[in-house]
């Protein structure tokens, strides 16, 4: 997919002649995500049945209801939630740092 993306367009670059066509980066970082993740999960998942499920779940993300966001979270314990909670602050964190270098 990541190969089609930028070959695929250059017809249609060419057809608008001397335009330069630009894609807000913001688009192009939203198709590079959506096709990794997919592709990612039959790398990562080896119960054929825990794949469909979460291939549904891309689908159709309106099949599922807020009551199951505490199931998702339930396997945690005490050390795995301030693990979880580390790992999001520092990457927050140096995220935020990485943009005020290129502010």
């Amino acid at each position: 997919m990541l190969l089609v993306l930028p070959y695929g367009g250059r017809p249609f670059y060419k057809s608008l002649g001397q335009q330069k066509f630009m894609m807000p980066q913001f688009i192009s970082w939203a198709l590079t995500f959506g096709s990794v993740i997919p592709v990612c999960l039959f790398f990562m998942e080896t119960n054929t049945h825990h794949l469909v499920q979460k291939l549904q779940v891309l689908v159709t993300p309106w099949n599922c209801s807020l009551s199951n966001l505490a199931e998702v979270f339930s396997f945690l314990n005490e050390n795995g939630a301030a693990a979880l909670v580390f790992t999001l602050l520092l990457s927050t964190g140096l995220l935020f740092m990485e943009q005020i270098g290129v502010w």
